[in-house]
């Protein structure tokens, strides 16, 4: 069967298994990702295929060799894409620049409305906004919050029984 990524009347996201330095120090699941639509510069954007987390982006040549190799490769194969970041930034550099995504599946009224990415100064962050209303204007308004990517998992809060059980004597 052949592939051809570029002839698609109907976009059909095409699976790509991710072998970047960044996927190597932050795996996101299997590190099986979909390709899907995007706008210039990019060629297309790539979704982790089990969390829907964004995973980057591909520049045009990149995209152009992956459809190449589709047309080589078996039905069920699932090309996996190998580059350094150094060779990625020429193309595109993402210091300082980050995206939101709206959030589809939110858990409950206080879950963020959007959540996406945002690289300053080199340094990756995870970026969530929610969408409210200012008491004084009424206006809607976009409230932001950021944490390091490479923070470490804080411990769960203790209960309000564990802080009362103290060994004080009376």
């Amino acid at each position: 069967m052949r592939h051809d990524l570029f002839e698609h009347t109907e976009w059909q996201p095409q699976l790509v298994r991710l072998d970047r330095n960044v996927d190597r120090l932050n795996p996101c699941h299997d590190n099986i990702v979909r390709l899907l639509p995007s706008k210039p510069p990019h060629a297309a954007e790539l979704r982790c295929a089990t969390c829907g987390a964004h995973r980057g982006w591909i520049p045009k040549h990149v995209y152009g060799l992956l459809g190449k190799y589709a047309d080589l490769a078996a039905d069920d194969d699932i090309p996996t894409l190998r580059w350094s970041d150094a060779t990625m930034g020429k193309d595109y550099d993402n210091t300082n620049r980050g995206a939101l995504f709206r959030n589809d599946d939110k858990d409950g009224e206080n879950d963020r409305d959007y959540s996406g990415t945002i690289n300053i100064e080199g340094r990756e962050f995870w970026l969530s906004g929610w969408i409210k209303t200012s008491k004084k204007t009424d206006k809607k308004f976009l409230s932001l919050s950021v944490k390091p990517k490479d923070a470490e998992k804080a411990k769960p809060k203790a209960t309000a029984r564990e802080e009362m059980d103290d060994e004080i004597p009376f």
